[in-house]
């Protein structure tokens, strides 16, 4: 969905999944919990005011890194 709309906005891609490959929800939640452990150890996370959406964002860009 991000992806989209930077692609309307012409702005660069915010990840680059490879093609053969679906997400699904046991690889959404993967990533989401690689996630909240980063932010938990390197970015001061506060569960209480945590996004799952924002923790999915930016594990997609750090799992999926457009070259």
């Amino acid at each position: 969905m991000a992806n989209v709309a930077s692609k309307v906005q012409n702005k660069t891609k915010l990840y680059c999944m490879p093609k053969k490959l679906a997400l699904n929800p046991d690889n959404i939640h993967d990533i989401i919990m690689k996630q909240i452990q980063v932010s938990v150890k390197y970015e001061n996370y506060d569960e209480n005011d945590s996004d799952v959406v924002i923790s999915l964002m930016r594990g997609l860009m750090k799992t999926f890194p457009c070259k």
